[in-house]
């Protein structure tokens, strides 16, 4: 998520793989998402604003960094998945972003209509409220800048955790940001093990019964640490996650003195199972023993569970609207809410969401059916007095002598400093 407020960033700067971007008060670089975009108060005629993917294609690229940052976490294959699964599931969620669009653009744009006169003089780069807004970018740049630690790049590898049964990596291979690696069952000869930044173990992996390694040194631990440092810059920005870097350098000392009496009172233990189990499971530890119709067996299922969720496609594989997908509960559910009984449209007659449309269609466009400011609007009252108000009675400027926000502005002219 990125956030700007009056043009500072606090979380860093937005890109493709931020999901929501929120702006408060004009000012700076925008912060976009690729799910959704709310400005608040943004000047130029905006008070809210609310932008949402409306098509398959832009739901599923919204969605992206949804499986992105999954793969991230918990390892590539199952973030394949769940993009899969986000692919297969945009076409069906699209309308409901589309029919949700369509009642907040007119609402919102009627909003914006009749308040902008009223908060563009006071938001703006020469608004009356500019220097409460300069106050508060120039707070959040002091504390933002002042985090402790170094800027981290945001740079982020993964998977946090990594796993592998049998030889088959359930999470990916192993990198530099894999805090924990666990290896179960004996793998294909030569198979490379998952091991961790922290911690590393095994069962019945690796010609050992049992194996444990621990980073036991502060500046083990540190590095060790470093996976979670890279995630939190990543998730967060690059000025949190140098603060979590502070943390952890701050706490590897502590930590590490833990790791290395965990590991003391381990290794004696693990040695003496190693030393006593070997002779009778040593059998067990090769990939030719009798543990590999078993091990076969589990990467036969690994790698069919993994094909499956990649596709979630189904018994037929076919569409998201095919019978036999699996997704094809929710397509049906979604479909009669937004196409009523007959399947159409989100906008055919016997459209669930019709009364909806009319009832909005009623308050922005009267019985008419015209636009906000139409006579026959239910808005026109509104509009009619933020007229009056922002006018007079003989259409007076608001910011003009006789205005009725003349007292409003003297008085914040008076509090600033500017005389009138």
């Amino acid at each position: 998520m990125g956030i700007s407020i009056g043009g500072t960033s606090p979380l860093g700067p937005t890109g493709p793989s931020t999901l929501i971007g929120a702006n408060i008060l004009p000012g700076g670089e925008p912060s976009t998402g690729t799910l959704a975009t709310v400005d608040l108060l943004t000047g130029d005629g905006t008070v809210a604003d609310v932008k949402l993917p409306t098509s398959a294609e832009g739901l599923s690229d919204g969605l992206a960094s949804v499986g992105s940052l999954v793969g991230a976490v918990a390892g590539q294959p199952i973030g394949d998945a769940v993009t899969g699964l986000t692919d297969r599931l945009a076409p069906t969620l699209s309308p409901v972003t589309g029919a949700v669009d369509g009642i907040l653009s007119p609402v919102l744009g009627a909003a914006n209509n009749a308040l902008s006169p009223l908060t563009d003089p006071l938001v703006g780069s020469d608004g009356a409220l500019a220097p409460l807004t300069g106050a508060v970018t120039g707070l959040l740049d002091g504390v933002v800048g002042n985090l402790p630690g170094t800027p981290q790049s945001g740079a982020f590898a993964g998977p946090l955790a990594g796993i592998d049964l049998a030889g088959s990596k359930l999470s990916g291979a192993s990198t530099g940001d894999t805090l924990v690696g666990l290896n179960l069952l004996p793998g294909p000869a030569g198979a490379t093990p998952v091991t961790g930044t922290l911690a590393t173990a095994g069962l019945l992996s690796g010609g050992q019964v049992v194996s444990l390694g621990l980073a036991n040194t502060a500046p083990g631990v540190e590095a060790g640490l470093q996976p979670v440092v890279n995630l939190t810059g990543a998730l967060l920005g690059p000025q949190v996650g140098g603060t979590v870097g502070e943390l952890s350098s701050t706490l590897a000392p502590p930590v590490a003195a833990l790791t290395s009496t965990v590991q003391t009172i381990a290794n004696p233990i693990v040695s003496t199972v190693n030393t006593l189990a070997t002779p009778v499971a040593g059998p067990l530890l090769t990939p030719t023993g009798p543990l590999a119709p078993v091990t076969n067996i589990v990467q036969t299922a690994v790698s069919t569970v993994g094909s499956a969720l990649a596709n979630t496609g189904g018994g037929t594989g076919g569409s998201p609207s095919g019978p036999g997908d699996i997704l094809a509960p929710v397509t049906n559910v979604v479909g009669s809410v937004l196409g009523g009984g007959t399947g159409g449209s989100p906008s055919g007659s016997g459209d669930i969401l019709a009364p909806v449309t009319g009832i909005v269609g009623s308050v922005l466009g009267g019985a008419s059916g015209g636009s906000p400011a139409d006579p026959g609007a239910v808005l026109a009252p509104v509009t009619g007095l933020v007229g009056s108000v922002l006018g007079g009675a003989g259409g007076t400027a608001p910011t003009g002598p006789a205005g009725p926000l003349a007292p409003v502005t003297n008085l914040l002219g008076g509090l600033l400093g500017r005389g009138s």
